[in-house]
């Protein structure tokens, strides 16, 4: 099969969660009870903003009180959005009946319950483009911390070091705090995790980097040369030799380090290539457990290598309403040839799949593909866009559903597996054995001598490889960036 490729018709999409909005930048807090409350200045024409004044000016009595914090445009197109896109958006009411940005923001999360649409001010938008446009694993360096989630009282902390990798080489180890790059101290900065990034940007590869560390109570100085380090996002492992392989999926990227001039980037090309490496299988395990998510065009055209029938899912998508044009209720195809149809599969999925990773198990569930072994999956079936606002600020903003293919709804409920297995080696023997069954017509069976491999040492792997991507930054797991789209 040659894959079709995917038009977006939403630039950025996200399921990311902030905290409440602070002042704009050049605020005065004093003036809170004015309109618009950034010294009385509005974006946009002067027409536009003499009609919003003079149009709240004549608000009907009893509306709500003038709004704080916000400049009155700024209110004005977070309200407009939410009204027109989000799903509970009618329920709104009246533009002036509301005080603040985020009074609006909490009505439409009441009434359509979900943590994910929040505006962000300038400030916070700025930091959020700067520290989603770094990478979160420094493919230079080889160690992973977690950028988004540094505050000015923390230490950015190493979580991961990735076996092999320049800072592996050097004894850099997952717990060691960065203090300092050179001699640009980190420590006490909000923004370290954007700093720390920016500062292996702005190196050369196989250029040295001094970095100051503290690992207990005792500060150390590495110099550590940055050199490339492959991270890839799919692995291929083999339970059973020749005959069971399970391919490892940690997150779902359009951009990884494997590209090449093709239909197909990120995950999705890695996963075709796991599939064409394990072709000789009798069957295969797909382990989705940890995944927090990632691009829905990825793990959209990685379920379509599984199945081969139609929908993969169905989608509800409120964003038409801007424009007027589209279906808002999408039945997303799948085409047919597959790399993945021809043999049989068994899913591992757990409270920590999320997101694309919940497409790929709903189609797989809704057209028994095959088996889901684990726990319930964590139950995001949503999608939010982020929106551009007219004080450079960003609105992130539920604008869709998925649903499986039976138009059963997931969003808060999860994925229930068919087979329901707590512990994860349990869940890895589970799997295994459902693959030798169905891979030799029901006959297989799980026993210590068949597998090869100590499931164990195996799982330990597993575990070790989701510490190789970035954390989600929300309690649980919080998908990543994602292209929405129609085919």
């Amino acid at each position: 099969m040659k894959p079709s490729p995917l038009l977006r018709t939403v630039a950025f999409a996200v399921a990311f969660a902030f905290t409440s909005a602070i002042l704009l930048a050049g605020c005065d807090p004093e003036s809170s009870g004015t309109l618009g409350g950034n010294n009385g200045e509005f974006i946009g024409s002067s027409e536009e903003n003499d009609m919003l004044k003079q149009l709240y000016a004549e608000r009907p009595a009893g509306a709500a009180n003038q709004l704080s914090g916000h400049a009155l445009s700024e209110y004005y197109f977070v309200f407009t959005m939410a009204a027109t896109v989000h799903p509970s958006g009618a329920a709104l009411g009246s533009w002036w009946d509301y005080s603040s940005i985020d009074a609006v923001l909490q009505l439409v999360k009441g009434e359509y319950p979900e943590i994910f649409s929040q505006y962000m001010d300038p400030l916070t938008a700025a930091a959020f483009v700067s520290d989603w446009s770094t990478p979160a694993v420094d493919s230079l360096l080889g160690v992973v911390t977690d950028p988004g989630n540094s505050t000015a009282a923390d230490t950015l902390v190493i979580r991961f070091v990735m076996p092999g990798s320049p800072a592996a080489q050097e004894g850099l180890l997952p717990g060691d705090k960065i203090l300092a790059v050179g001699d640009s101290v980190l420590t006490g900065r909000a923004d370290q995790g954007s700093l720390f990034y920016g500062f292996l940007s702005a190196i050369p590869s196989n250029s040295p980097i001094e970095l100051h560390l503290m690992r207990g109570y005792e500060t150390l100085v590495f110099l550590v040369t940055r050199a490339p380090v492959d991270v890839p996002t799919v692995y291929v492992e083999w339970p059973v030799a020749g005959e069971v392989a399970l391919i490892q999926v940690t997150i779902f990227r359009s951009v990884t380090l494997q590209e090449v001039e093709s239909d197909t980037s990120g995950t999705w090309l890695e996963f075709r290539n796991a599939l064409t490496a394990t072709a000789g299988a009798k069957a295969r395990i797909i382990d989705l457990r940890g995944n927090p998510g990632g691009d829905v065009a990825i793990c959209t055209g990685m379920a379509d290598e599984l199945v081969s029938e139609s929908p993969l899912y169905i989608m509800h998508d409120w964003t038409v309403r801007l424009s007027g044009e589209g279906e808002e209720w999408v039945r997303v195809p799948a085409l047919s040839g597959g790399l993945g149809e021809d043999l049989p599969v068994v899913f591992l999925q757990d409270s920590n799949s999320a997101s694309c990773s919940e497409i790929v198990l709903v189609a797989a569930q809704k057209h028994s593909v095959g088996p889901l072994v684990g726990t319930a999956s964590y139950g995001k079936g949503i999608g939010q866009s982020l929106i551009p606002t007219p004080l450079e600020g960003m609105l992130l903003l539920t604008s869709l559903e998925l649903f499986g293919a039976d138009s059963t709804r997931y969003h808060g409920i999860g994925i229930q597996p068919d087979y329901f297995v707590e512990t994860p080696v349990e869940q890895l023997a589970k799997g295994v054995e459902l693959a030798l069954a169905a891979g030799f017509g029901g006959a297989g069976r799980l026993s210590g001598a068949a597998t090869g491999l100590d499931l164990a040492d195996l799982q330990a792997r597993i575990q070790e490889r989701r510490q190789s991507q970035p954390a989600p930054v929300e309690q649980g797991p919080i998908p990543i960036p994602s292209g929405w789209w129609h085919r």
